[in-house]
């Protein structure tokens, strides 16, 4: 959450109005403008793949929750995931991803809000909780005695996603459509500011799951057979089954909102700065709006395919995470 809450901060600060005044439909768009064509076309091809192993991390955490709740094969639980995402983006565009965004994010807070409390009852108590959470997990910065390599990992996750998502494109489509720049840069300082706040949540329920383990109330083979299921399992564990529905139900609505908003802004991409150039190049005519919309529709089903086939085969979805966010920060924001 540190990372991802510094990228809104210092694009609040910094990105967000100068993103919006300029004008434009993409980010991609936005370096031509300060840097020329040629570094647009490259920064689009950029995106392309690293946001997909983006996208493949929000289907993979689908699929999981499919898996947990309804014991579907996970296959299936992806492309089911990946076809409701893809048709409510298609049907609606912008708008509906921005609607169903705020809806979907303010259900993940009450959820976090009523489990947090419950979570750290069921263990005993917060000094419970801390009795049983090694010291070091607590620090915030690599701690006394830390190896070389401990503190490389710890700068290479801040900067890669503190500042690797500062070159995201789903992050200025935001700023686009923004009434003004200054609501792009208030909404996302604001946004910031809570993320630090309330991602810690997820933070300290695995606190709380490391204690469930260790009194024998969680069983930790299933644990380890994926530690990505967690607060699904304490989810279960603690709530009534129509409140842990409720919760369940936010964390999925959570991820779909990050899904699409990935898979429509790298989809605006592929169809305004590769697609459309090359289009007009070889047929020698503008395409029009219409077209262009045309365009976009099938580079969402296309991105979309492509993030479900990295998710099917690297269903990890830590590592596709800091890989995709490594690669933006090493070939889009630090160049």
């Amino acid at each position: 959450p540190f990372g991802a809450g510094l990228t809104l901060i210092l694009s609040g600060l910094f990105m967000m109005k100068i993103v919006h005044d300029a004008k434009v439909n993409t980010l991609a768009q936005f370096f031509s403008c300060r840097y020329g064509k040629s570094t647009s076309r490259v920064s689009a091809i950029v995106m392309i793949p690293t946001y997909a192993l983006f996208a493949a991390v929000q289907l993979v955490a689908i699929g999981k929750i499919f898996e947990f709740v309804l014991g579907w094969d996970y296959t299936f639980s992806i492309i089911i995931g990946a076809l409701i995402i893809v048709a409510y983006t298609i049907l609606g565009g912008i708008l509906a991803v921005a609607w169903t965004d705020f809806f979907q994010i303010v259900i993940v807070l009450l959820g976090l809000v009523i489990i947090f409390p419950l979570a750290i009852k069921s263990a005993g108590g917060w000094e419970a909780v801390k009795a049983a959470t090694p010291a070091e997990f607590f620090d915030f910065f690599p701690s006394k005695g830390a190896t070389i390599g401990d503190h490389l990992w710890w700068w290479g996750a801040l900067l890669g996603v503190g500042l690797g998502t500062m070159a995201g494109p789903d992050l200025y489509q935001r700023a686009i459509i923004a009434k003004t720049g200054k609501i792009a840069s208030t909404a996302s300082i604001t946004s910031g500011v809570g993320y630090w706040l309330l991602g810690c949540i997820p933070v300290f329920l695995g606190f709380v799951g490391i204690t469930l383990v260790s009194q024998g109330v969680l069983s930790a083979d299933m644990v380890d057979e994926d530690s990505e299921q967690l607060i699904l399992m304490i989810a279960r564990l603690v709530l009534h089954p129509t409140v842990a529905g409720i919760f369940i139900a936010s964390l999925l609505a959570a991820v779909m909102s990050t899904a699409d908003s990935a898979i429509f802004a790298t989809a605006a991409v592929m169809g305004n700065d590769i697609v459309k150039p090359i289009y007009e190049k070889v047929k020698g005519k503008e395409l029009d709006d219409k077209g262009l919309i045309k365009v976009t529709r099938y580079s969402i089903v296309g991105f979309t395919l492509l993030a479900f086939l990295i998710g099917l085969n690297f269903p990890v979805m830590y590592d596709l995470l800091i890989i995709g966010f490594q690669l933006l920060f090493h070939m889009l924001f630090f160049p």
